[in-house]
């Protein structure tokens, strides 16, 4: 590549270099290094198929150290997910996502259904409750 010096290491040394000769390439190659997920406070929007396949050591040991602790993090994720049902329980247009009988939800994501008639008010929940 004409004009690039490897002045940089790691992966901000690759978007650096590549962003000497082309920065509007230097920019897609981070979205798309960055899982390519739309900018959204609560939104899961992903505009193009992304990548990451970033993970270093430091990264990869904690990781085995927090799967010691799982049981743990998918107890206090069970019993956010029953406050939520509980609280959202009889309430007219909404319910809680709850597991179906042939599996066990980890609770990841927490997932309020709108009836048709009150979808147009998602945005005003997401507002109060984030």
């Amino acid at each position: 590549m004409t004009g690039w010096t490897p002045l940089y290491g790691g992966r901000e040394g690759f978007y650096k270099g590549i962003k000497e000769t082309n920065e509007s390439l230097a920019d897609q190659a981070k979205h798309l290094t960055t899982t390519a997920k739309a900018p959204h406070m609560w939104a899961f929007y992903h505009d193009q198929t992304g990548y990451n396949y970033r993970l270093p050591n430091i990264n990869a040991a904690m990781g085995c150290a927090q799967l010691e602790q799982l049981p743990g993090f998918l107890k206090k994720k069970r019993s956010l997910a029953n406050r939520y049902h509980k609280a959202f329980d009889g309430m007219e247009g909404a319910r809680f996502f709850t597991e179906p009988d042939f599996a066990r939800s980890n609770y990841w994501l927490n997932l309020l259904l709108l009836d048709d008639i009150h979808a147009c008010e998602r945005d005003a929940v997401l507002e109060i409750t984030n």
